[in-house]
């Protein structure tokens, strides 16, 4: 899965050492209310998301990690 990431970041870019964890969470995502705290890139509600959950809330304090969400899942 690729994420679109673009502009300068809040924080660091997407941490590839959490493939296994997005991989263990979309076994048990689908049909389930999935909550993201402190959600930076969107990458556990990417995954989510796409293995099914009905929906996803993703919390973040930085407004720019929101709306980078916002615009990679539009």
């Amino acid at each position: 899965m690729l994420f679109g990431l673009t502009g300068k970041q809040d924080k660091k870019p997407v941490f590839i050492d959490q493939r296994e964890n997005r991989q263990l969470l979309a076994r048990y995502a689908q049909g389930k209310t999935v909550l993201n705290a402190f959600c930076y890139s969107g990458g556990f509600s990417v995954y989510a998301l796409k293995a099914g959950a009905t929906l996803v809330h993703s919390i973040d304090v930085s407004k720019k990690a929101i709306d980078g969400q916002h615009a990679m899942c539009s």
